[in-house]
């Protein structure tokens, strides 16, 4: 039986997703536009887009770029 909590929990965990997805988009757009040194780009895509399968994953592994893998781009 579902109930109204139920539904209210399930709607943040899907708007969270969505959230994560949005996120994910920005971070592919930012490293497919910029170089990066060997094979950091490959690493990044993937790690970005593997996340998107493990739910809140996704929102974990955009921010590590944001954090980490920004600072790995060429000038």
């Amino acid at each position: 039986m579902v109930t109204k909590n139920n539904r209210i929990h399930y709607n943040f965990l899907i708007l969270l997703y969505f959230i994560g997805i949005v996120f994910s988009i920005f971070s592919l757009v930012d490293i497919l536009k910029n170089k990066f040194e060997n094979n950091d780009k490959l690493i990044w895509v993937i790690v970005v887009m593997a996340s998107n399968f493990l739910f809140l994953f996704n929102l974990v592994a955009n921010i590590l770029y944001y954090k980490i893998g920004r600072k790995q781009k060429i000038q």
